[in-house]
């Protein structure tokens, strides 16, 4: 039996993607019920390509935004759209079905559990806490905390030496193959792609496992055999 499980936090054991796709929609409504004269579809259209310049956790999303279509930061739309964005995470923000308990079973069988995470170091924690799960984790390895990205192994490096674990003791559950998984097989752990969370049709490296629910994570760590054919 493995001795550790090391998680990915965004679409892995939070639905991170659903809760930006629903906040930034809302914050779209608010601008436009305060008078910006803008299709909504052409604003979303605006904003995800501001963050696939700047990146899914830029922090000042919507002054670019408003800049970019309208040459200026007013005070009234951005305060709407901030407020609506905010008023909607914390309102759907949520662990996926069923997290907390596989966790329960995990700390019942003795693993030892922790997040390791490319998103920064606040953010990550917000969320963590936002979703109740902080008291599950003996380790959380932040982008801040490693600085570096998954990809190249050594934030799961990290994290073992944290728990006192070696790697072919340990799992790593993801959605990101090009971080999840070749990270963790860089840093020579077992793999399990999450697949509820994953965007990826093809994968250029093959995961030992693979879930379509997190539910699923404790039959592999109690049985391995139960997967064998499903990856």
């Amino acid at each position: 039996m493995m001795g550790a499980v090391l998680f990915d936090l965004d679409n892995t054991l939070v639905n991170f993607i659903e809760t930006k796709q629903r906040c930034i929609s809302s914050a779209v409504l608010a601008m436009s019920r305060v008078g910006l004269k803008m299709n909504p579809i052409g604003m979303e259209r605006v904003i995800y390509q501001i963050y696939e310049r700047e990146g899914i956790e830029y922090p000042y999303i919507f002054n670019e935004f408003l800049k970019t279509v309208s040459g200026e930061v007013g005070k009234r739309l951005l305060e709407a759209a901030v407020g609506a964005y905010r008023t909607e995470k914390a309102r759907t923000f949520r662990a996926y079905y069923g997290t907390q308990d596989v966790l329960r079973a995990l700390s019942v069988l003795g693993f030892k559990l922790a997040i390791v995470t490319d998103a920064p170091s606040v953010k990550a924690w917000r969320r963590i806490c936002g979703a109740g799960l902080s008291r599950y984790f003996d380790a959380v390895v932040t982008r801040d905390d490693a600085g570096t990205t998954k990809d190249n192994g050594k934030p799961f490096e990290i994290a073992l030496e944290i728990l006192g674990i070696g790697p072919s003791e340990a799992v790593a559950v993801g959605d990101r193959i090009e971080r999840d998984i070749i990270g963790g097989k860089r840093a020579g752990l077992t793999t399990v792609l999450a697949r509820y969370g994953c965007s990826a049709l093809h994968y250029e490296e093959s995961p030992d496992y693979i879930i379509d629910d997190i539910r699923e994570l404790t039959n592999i760590l109690e049985s391995p055999q139960a997967m064998e054919g499903n990856c």
